[in-house]
């Protein structure tokens, strides 16, 4: 149930991976626990959400892969144009 920031658009995305259901923020109880109960009783989500896992897992770490696309690019910057 996203309220805040990108919380709406991060439940858009499990939820268009078949690994969750997007509610909209002013859901009922009922809705709420409708949605908890499919997600539960569907293996379908379960799959999905193993394979997002394991896909952002072969990502590795944002922080690390962001070091080293900076690394790599200033790294091409100075053997193209010379010291920075």
């Amino acid at each position: 149930m996203p309220i805040l920031a990108d919380q709406s658009d991060n439940a858009a995305r499990v939820a268009a991976r078949g690994a969750g259901i997007h509610i909209a923020p002013n859901a009922t109880p009922e809705e709420i626990r409708v949605a908890i109960q499919r997600v539960l009783n569907d293996g379908t989500f379960r799959t999905a959400a193993k394979e997002l896992g394991a896909a952002m897992a072969r990502e590795g770490d944002a922080v690390d892969n962001v070091v080293a696309a900076i690394e790599d690019a200033l790294q091409t910057q100075s053997a193209d144009q010379g010291p920075i």
